[in-house]
C-alpha cells in the first residue's frame, strides 16, 4: 500500500507538513514504513519532466519508536523521522540529477 505522508500530492513540488496517517498504520500492524521520494527533475507541470523515484531501507515500528499504546506524540515524532528520511531523498536527488 502507498500512502503520500503529507495527505496527498503536492502542485509545486515543495514537501508538505506530514501527517500523521502511515505513522497510525504502522503503529497499529507493527509493521515496516519503506520511505520514498518522488522528485520531478525540470518543469513539474510538464508532462515529459524526469521523475526519480527513491526508496529507503525499511523502518521498523522500534526504529520509528512506536508502540501499539503509543498516544498523539509517539505518532507525530515518528511521521517527522518517516518525513526526514524522505527530505534527505530530495536533497541527494535534487543535487545528483540536477548536476547530470
Amino acid at each position: 500500500m502507498a500512502i503520500f505522508i503529507e495527505g496527498g500530492r503536492t502542485t509545486t513540488g515543495d514537501l508538505m507538513r506530514p501527517r500523521s496517517g502511515c505513522a497510525l498504520i504502522a503503529q497499529q500492524t507493527q509493521l515496516p514504513v519503506v520511505p520514498a521520494c518522488i522528485t520531478v527533475i525540470g518543469n513539474p507541470k510538464h508532462i515529459f519532466a524526469k521523475r526519480v523515484i527513491h526508496y529507503g531501507k525499511p523502518l521498523t515500528a522500534q526504529e520509528l519508536g512506536l508502540t501499539v499504546d503509543g498516544g498523539r506524540r509517539e505518532l507525530k515524532d515518528a511521521s517527522n523521522k518517516i518525513m526526514g528520511e524522505i527530505k534527505k531523498f530530495r536533497e541527494q536527488d535534487l543535487r545528483e540529477y540536477r548536476n547530470s
